[in-house]
């Protein structure tokens, strides 16, 4: 049986069809806009009838020529399929879409408009990162098993011969201290491989009470020398009101190594960092928040979205694999924390940290870092 569809009945397929069509003339003037269209940009078709279909394209691509290469596209090749087009919502908001877009011809065989079929892309193109970011989750989790067994014998290699030259000497010889300091590095390396190891395998750690203060301070000593080479002074407002969170030490020492090592790389010819904790309450939570913030060359805009992502760096090659704060990232969401990371106005960056305390207690401050509760 063959189906004979009348003209109303390809305008009601039109009219209700998911993908947005949209008629304009060779002035660019709208002439159509289905319910696909309206779902799509957020526009009813009564607002935009008579208007120009620029207020569908960004300014920026305007000021390209985007609209003319198309044009010119469609009229050289007769059609233009699937191509993947920046649109403009209702609100504002960038939309990415797929255009197919055709020219209306009259009786004699003039251009007298276009049909222009967008179809909404956005979700697939999350899609595709979100599954980009998979794949890369995947090769995170076999370099680090990879890492762990590599760094593993010859760490073990190192603590066993530093504990033979410490059982050498006494306490007075001028090496003493720093032969301890090798073996406490050799202890931590060791935990955080093990740390890193629960990491990949998206294994919970035991959870115990941690201090965020004797964290930071102590990390502050582990990483004085490097300090002191690179010229870099540190200033600590550490309050002593804040409870303990509940977490793996490790790991949080970890997030805390990671931070404060990107601050110091970033000031190769010397600087300041400055370190703060504070309560924090949200929601009827209680938080430790620490700033950390330094006055380096800070991140560019262009970078700091993609901040957080497994193997993205700025540093040269060899210098850094790209990890670091995807790692820390991970590890605070684990301990129901967040953090943001932010330029500061072009001089340095500032991160700062939330971390969920183990237990509530009567809340001393209303503000941290100058938020308050009814600005929040």
């Amino acid at each position: 049986m063959a189906f004979n569809f009348s003209k109303l009945a390809i305008q009601d397929i039109m009219r209700f069809s998911p993908d947005g069509y949209v008629i304009f003339d060779t002035q660019n003037i709208i002439h159509y806009f289905n319910k696909g269209a309206e779902e799509i940009f957020g526009y009813k078709a009564e607002e935009v009838a008579g208007k120009p279909i620029y207020i569908l394209i960004p300014e920026d691509l305007l000021r390209a020529g985007e609209l003319e290469r198309l044009q010119f596209m469609t009229d050289k090749y007769g059609r233009l399929e699937r191509c993947c087009v920046t649109r403009l919502h209702k609100n504002g908001a960038r939309l990415k879409l797929e255009l197919t877009r055709s020219p209306i011809m009259d009786e004699k065989g003039y251009i007298v408009g276009y049909e222009a079929i967008f179809r909404d892309i956005t979700k697939n193109i999350e899609f595709e990162k979100e599954l980009r970011l998979t794949e890369k989750i995947g090769a995170v989790n076999k370099l680090v098993n990879g890492l762990a067994h590599e760094l593993g014998t010859p760490l073990n290699i190192i603590h066993g011969h530093a504990e033979l030259v410490l059982g050498d000497i006494n306490k007075e010889h001028p090496h003493h201290e720093s032969i301890q300091t090798i073996l406490s590095a050799c202890q931590r390396m060791t935990a955080l491989i093990k740390s890193l190891r629960q990491f990949a395998s998206q294994k919970t750690s035991e959870q115990k009470p941690v201090f965020i203060n004797k964290v930071i301070e102590e990390l502050l000593n582990f990483l004085r020398i490097q300090l002191r080479k690179q010229k870099i002074e540190v200033q600590t407002e550490l309050s002593k009101d804040i409870s303990p969170i509940s977490g793996d030490k490790t790991q949080i020492e970890e997030i805390f190594l990671n931070v404060l090592m990107n601050s110091i790389q970033a000031m190769e010819n010397g600087g300041m960092i400055s370190i703060k904790t504070l309560p924090f309450k949200e929601e009827g939570m209680e938080y430790v928040a620490t700033e950390i913030a330094d006055n380096g060359p800070g991140i560019s805009p262009d970078t700091l979205p993609r901040i957080f992502e497994p193997f993205f760096t700025t540093k040269e090659v060899g210098k850094g694999s790209g990890l670091g704060l995807y790692i820390t990232h991970n590890l605070v969401q684990r301990h129901r924390g967040r953090i943001s990371i932010e330029d500061n106005a072009g001089s340095g960056t500032v991160v700062r940290i939330h971390l969920l305390c183990s237990h509530s207690k009567p809340f001393p401050q209303e503000r941290a870092f100058g938020i308050s509760e009814e600005r929040r």
